[in-house]
């Protein structure tokens, strides 16, 4: 993945090493361990890459406290990418957690 980064990206104003990008999904993976990402739409244009995602995965693992359900998700995320000399510099996402955690059963 960092192959794919500026040496310092920004995701949603805050810069974090290029490092740090796979360290991010750990806690989903984790719990999810088939999470996908379907893509619903792309659109290029210029130096920028917006994306709409269909989320899925089946809880198998503790997330955020909640124990394993055995539940599957399916959620929307929407990202848009800006592009530096052909690798990710900044990142915009938006995952609708609160969706997945009511879908595992959450209060």
């Amino acid at each position: 993945m960092t192959a794919f980064c500026t040496p310092t990206l920004v995701v949603n104003d805050a810069p974090i090493p290029a490092g740090a990008v796979t360290e991010q999904f750990e806690p989903l993976v984790h719990a999810f361990p088939d999470w996908r990402w379907e893509v619903r739409s792309l659109v290029p244009e210029r130096d920028l890459i917006s994306l709409h995602f269909t989320v899925t995965g089946t809880h198998l693992r503790t997330f955020q406290g909640i124990e394993a359900t055995g539940r599957r998700i399916a959620v929307q995320e929407f990202t848009l990418y800006r592009v530096e000399d052909g690798k990710f510099a900044q990142v915009w996402d938006l995952l609708d957690v609160d969706a997945v955690l009511k879908q595992i059963g959450a209060p």
